[in-house]
């Protein structure tokens, strides 16, 4: 820790540090399931924004009577 109490980070903390690294198959497919889930998860938006469309024109029909 330094005299304006930020903390330090040198060689021998970080040679300290055991950093774990999945085998590459297994970087691949979890990279495929998180672009399965945000493709799933933008479909989704837009069917809400269409389903949003589709409600307001038809509210906007109904109140002027021409439902």
């Amino acid at each position: 820790r330094t005299t304006n109490g930020t903390f330090k980070v040198n060689q021998t903390m970080l040679e300290g540090i055991t950093f774990i690294c999945p085998p590459v198959p297994l970087q691949r497919q979890f990279t495929y399931r998180v672009t399965m889930i945000q493709e799933t998860k933008e479909k989704g938006r837009e069917s809400l924004a269409a389903l949003d469309a589709l409600f307001s024109g038809l509210q906007h029909r109904a109140f002027r009577g021409e439902l």
